[in-house]
């Protein structure tokens, strides 16, 4: 991906993915003269289509036609680069483990009021992980253009990706919103019927109906900081949304409002944290990011 080369990344992907489709009944369940392992055939199914992705990757990288070519002669440990490595990934862990934190609290909170409730909540979780899938494709690619076209110092392209991607993933996150505000029964209908979880289930994808054209334009702008090295500016904006604001604010708000009070604040989380994203973005490209400069960007100072 970071050669520009996403096709290949695409493939591989799709051929594990198939890979541990097929093998996790065969597995699990036997077939003909392989015997059944149960759970651990499941765990076997997912490391044999993993080892069969890294295999088909480093082979593509040993290509004469790739960049970056595996050379065990000219490895070496570097401290700076192991830095370097971390200050981009750690952030990313962190983000992760601040959502499942942060899930964790809402779904004590919401179980506090009928298994229904979590129910629904768990369903409008697993639509939005199905939603967003698009988005996330559109931000990965905003990811590597921005991180190599700032490498080429053409600034200008990073701010036309970063406003571009973003439109797009706003229109999309529009599709989405639109289809769960006015469509809401058929959705949560895919998962369950249960006249109970419908009516719960219903109002939160009504009301997260709005959220989405944000999140589109939140996870982009995140990606735009990734690719360009700042990886704590996103992981501070997850915090936002999660930990300074929607957690608290579901917390006061379900006082209020009950189950409506925790969709809300959820909401509102993610409301400040795109606003976050846009004032620092503005801040990044009109104050520190002046696009006729020729030297890169130091940032370090750049929040």
């Amino acid at each position: 991906r970071g050669e520009g080369d996403m096709k290949t990344a695409m493939y591989v992907l799709l051929v594990a993915t198939v890979t541990n489709i097929i093998l996790d009944p065969i597995l699990i369940f036997g077939f003909w003269f392989i015997p059944p392992f149960g759970i651990q055939g499941a765990a076997m199914a997912t490391a044999a289509a993993d080892i069969l992705g890294t295999v088909w990757l480093f082979n593509h990288l040993l290509q004469k036609k790739n960049i970056i070519k595996p050379d065990l002669k000219r490895i070496h440990l570097k401290i700076k680069v192991v830095f370097a490595i971390y200050r981009v990934g750690l952030p990313v862990a962190l983000q992760n483990l601040a959502m499942v934190i942060s899930f964790g609290f809402i779904a004590r909170l919401v179980s506090s009021y009928s298994h229904y409730a979590l129910a629904a909540a768990g369903i409008g979780t697993r639509l939005e992980m199905l939603a967003i899938v698009p988005i996330i494709a559109v931000s990965t690619s905003i990811l590597t253009v921005v991180g190599q076209n700032y490498g080429a110092k053409n600034y200008q392209r990073v701010k036309l990706t970063a406003y571009a991607g973003s439109t797009i993933n706003a229109f999309i996150g529009l599709i989405i919103g639109s289809s769960f505000f006015f469509f809401p029964e058929f959705f949560i209908r895919l998962f369950n019927g249960n006249d109970e979880i419908l009516k719960v289930g219903v109002t939160f994808l009504k009301i997260f109906g709005f959220v989405y054209i944000l999140s589109g334009v939140g996870i982009s702008l995140a990606h735009v900081f990734h690719g360009l090295g700042k990886g704590f500016i996103s992981l501070t904006l997850t915090l936002t949304r999660v930990g300074l604001v929607g957690v608290p604010a579901a917390y006061f708000l379900s006082g209020y409002w009950g189950l409506n009070g925790i969709w809300l604040g959820m909401a509102s989380g993610s409301f400040f944290a795109v606003l976050l994203a846009f004032i620092l973005t503005t801040n990044l490209f009109t104050k520190k990011l002046n696009v006729e400069k020729t030297e890169p960007l130091n940032l370090n100072s750049a929040g």
